[in-house]
């Protein structure tokens, strides 16, 4: 990589930690590009160099996230040694991962409805596409698991992969905001608690493959 090639990946990495570190302290409705600028120790017109509108900015801090943790789900994915182990042990890192850093996590699912809701008319079309394919690319290597299972046996055949792929990963995603909703906002349910009930939808979802 050259000199000036870099130097733009440490300007951009610069800026989305300094926003990253905003969005999570007082919210994306409550930090302006100004004060990502100031926080980075840019000047606005730099800002605006790398990122065109503060929507794509989140959309990229959203996104380092979730390769990150995509990679340490990977990881546990490929310690299992047959289909059903490796959905498991992918489904387990999730929430590990998304309680970890469960205040980034609950920002990143609000994100779908942030899109579809108020900043979809102000999002450029490829923007769209890059959120729409990483949902793509995270579902792959489960889908092609549940093939594999299908084909050794392991699992009873399904007529319709697609739909039962994005049952697991929406009702996953979904139930993890739920638990973290009442986990650390609410402080309904101790963390034990929590973790039985994820516990149960993870094996609900396992016993039904």
């Amino acid at each position: 990589m050259e000199r000036t090639e870099k130097e733009y990946v440490m300007r951009e990495q610069k800026i989305i930690k300094s926003a990253r570190k905003l969005f999570i302290r007082f919210g994306f409705d409550n930090v302006s590009l100004n004060q990502i600028a100031k926080d980075a120790e840019f000047g606005k017109s730099t800002l605006y160099y790398y990122f065109k509108s503060k929507d794509e900015l989140f959309y990229h801090v959203i996104r380092s996230f979730d390769i990150v943790r995509l990679r340490s789900c990977q990881n546990e994915f490929n310690k299992g040694e047959y289909p059903q182990q490796k959905i498991s042990n992918y489904l387990v890192e999730y929430y590990r991962f998304a309680k970890k850093d469960y205040v980034f996590y609950m920002m990143s699912y609000d994100y779908e409805f942030l899109l579809y809701r108020k900043i979809i008319p102000n999002l450029a079309t490829e923007l769209i596409e890059k959120y729409e394919k990483y949902f793509v690319d995270d579902a792959c290597q489960l889908k092609n698991q549940l093939l594999l299972g299908e084909e050794t046996g392991h699992f009873k055949t399904m007529e319709d992969k697609d739909f039962l792929l994005g049952y697991i990963m929406s009702t996953t995603r979904g139930f993890i905001f739920f638990i973290f909703q009442h986990l650390f906002v609410t402080k309904t349910i101790s963390e034990k608690k929590a973790d039985e009930y994820y516990n149960l939808h993870l094996k609900t979802i396992l016993n039904n493959l």
